[in-house]
């Protein structure tokens, strides 16, 4: 479609606006606003209609609104006082009074529809590959893979599959079509890098997933200490590829480091920290601290070390300390680069975990989702805060959208299963488990929560074994919960004692289980209590954990979920 006003072409096909027939320089979102008003033109839009279309989802404030029309009137050669082609309409909102010609469409104003949204491009963006002599460049394509991520995720008009599913394929692994087809994309990203002394080289081309045709490759040449600015021009080819010339994107704000060393360690944190693993979150902790002895103000570095940490102090004995210590790396990371979407992830995560701070841990994600809006995790987070306030079936809405953006990721699947069991869908449960199960045998902590399923659907034998093979703390709270639902309080009350001295009181909430499964209930909300008193990160989920259901009926349970801020 393009519209024709005065000596301007704005054409939404290459997302471009053209001065008598010239490109004109603007940023993606306030070519954003042309189109909506411009499309829009046979009525006044209001400042909501506007919000909705441009920042869908987001919390943003009516600066950025008057900034954005303020740069579109300026590429326009209007300005506030004439108001040539865009009127403010005080107490309404604006609309756009140029006379427009119409070609390769419907008439502007006519439909009511904002065509943003039509022809978007998905694509994925696989690994890339390292083909350096000695193959010991993984942290450095990873990187680059990381970089590409977040550009295009940043990008309204593309859709990008999450950086699980996409990273379960490699380039010359497994045949355009097929991938097209498993994350459901047009477009797929694939590049290889090259590392030889102090310079690298990195070929990116993007193919059509349905034909395998390389539609535009391109090979960058740079010295290894300008790898970031070869990271933002690498997002800004392929963004002008897949919109066939049109806008690059904004520069990234993220201030990630002007030291290679720094942002090597980074990486290899980064590396360490996916791994999912206390042992990896250590290592992490380790590397972003080693970047951080060399470039103390790397944004990034903070909000990982946050991250890692608070990771790893759910599994510790010292929950306040070690939250306290990811609080402050987060707050860091916000000091340093306010428009860092991982540094409010990574603040959401304590205030969720530890603070129990509903409002904070939601304002922390609508600015990491406003910052990020393509983000399948960051939807995962307003998932969890979901299922945490008690609506399990907007959750469960929430993740199946986030796994329509990243349909492999594991941990979304798994956070779909507690889902499924909370609202009673224990057959899909099961079944679900099962592929998971079956699919990734390597992940730990999945049998455990197939024993758990096995449990809700009264199936013991089944979830004991199961159970068999997770770590000691959760076999053994999975045996308690079987033994006192049989009627054996002796073994139960010896799997409570062995996770005493196991645990200690860090076990409060799993001895909870135990009890409640039982009946127990007195027992049941006394341990809960402990647990509020020490703050363990579990106690979070108290409305979603299905084994606690007999317990909702004791009268102090409802005083705990005030105390908590849930009821």
């Amino acid at each position: 479609m393009i519209y024709a006003f005065e000596r301007f072409e704005l054409d939404t096909e290459l997302f471009e606006l053209r001065f008598d027939g010239k490109p004109q320089d603007l940023q993606p979102q306030v070519f954003n606003l042309l189109r909506f008003l411009v499309s829009h033109n046979d009525r006044v839009m209001s400042k909501a209609e506007i919000f909705e279309s441009l920042w869908p989802g987001r919390v943003v404030t009516d600066a950025a609104l008057t900034r954005c029309v303020k740069a579109a009137r300026k590429v326009l050669r209007d300005d506030g006082e004439n108001q040539r082609l865009i009127r403010t309409v005080h107490g309404r909102g604006y609309r756009f009074v140029g006379e427009i010609r119409v070609s390769g469409g419907a008439p502007a104003g006519g439909s009511g529809h904002d065509d943003a949204d039509q022809g978007c491009a998905t694509v994925a963006v696989l690994p890339f590959v390292d083909l350096s002599p000695a193959r010991d460049q993984r942290y450095l394509t990873d990187g680059l893979t990381e970089s590409l991520l977040s550009g295009l995720t940043r990008i309204r008009g593309i859709r990008v599959t999450g950086r699980t599913s996409s990273s379960t394929f490699t380039s010359r692994q497994t045949d355009p079509p097929s991938i097209g087809k498993a994350l459901g994309v047009e477009h797929i990203v694939e590049g290889s890098m090259q590392k030889s002394g102090r310079r690298i080289r990195v070929t990116t081309q993007l193919v059509n997933a349905a034909d395998g045709f390389n539609a535009w490759s391109e090979t960058f040449d740079r010295k290894v200490e300008d790898i970031f600015v070869l990271q933002d021009e690498i997002t800004a080819a392929v963004i002008r590829a897949l919109r066939k010339g049109g806008l690059a994107p904004a520069e990234s704000g993220t201030r990630r480091s002007g030291n290679f060393d720094a942002y090597k360690a980074y990486l290899r944190g980064k590396a360490e920290n996916n791994k999912g693993t206390p042992d990896g979150w250590k290592a992490a902790m380790d590397n972003y601290r080693r970047a951080l002895e060399i470039d103390h103000d790397m944004a990034l570095a903070w909000a990982g070390l946050s991250e890692a940490t608070a990771n790893l102090t759910g599994y510790s004995t010292d929950f306040a300390d070690g939250y306290e210590q990811a609080r402050t790396a987060a707050h860091r990371a916000i000091e340093l680069d306010p428009d860092l979407p991982e540094a409010f992830l990574a603040l959401a995560h304590v205030q969720r975990a530890h603070d129990w701070d509903w409002a904070g841990a939601e304002l922390s994600l609508r600015r990491a989702l406003a910052l990020r809006p393509g983000d399948p995790d960051i939807r995962a987070g307003f998932a969890d805060l979901m299922a945490i306030r008690g609506d399990a079936s907007g959750a469960l809405q929430q993740l199946d959208q986030a796994l329509l953006e990243d349909p492999l990721n594991v941990k979304l699947k798994i956070s779909r299963i507690w889902l499924l069991m909370a609202v009673g869908r224990l057959d899909d449960a099961l079944t679900d488990t099962e592929r998971l199960v079956d699919a990734n045998p390597q992940v730990g902590y999945l049998r455990g929560l197939l024993a758990l399923v096995h449990f809700n659907r009264g199936e013991y034998d089944a979830a004991l074994r199961s159970a068999s093979q997770e770590q000691s703390w959760y076999r053994l709270t999975v045996e308690g919960m079987v033994a006192n639902a049989r009627g054996d309080s002796d073994t139960a009350m010896d799997r409570v004692a062995a996770l005493l001295r196991e645990c200690g009181d860090n076990n409060a909430y799993q001895i909870a289980h135990i009890h409640a499964a039982g009946g127990d209930l007195e027992e049941a909300i006394t341990a809960l209590e402990r647990a509020f008193a020490i703050r363990d990160p579990g106690l979070v989920w108290i409305c979603k954990h299905t084994a606690l259901d007999p317990v909702r009926a004791h009268p102090r349970y409802g005083a705990l979920l005030e105390k908590m801020g849930l009821r």
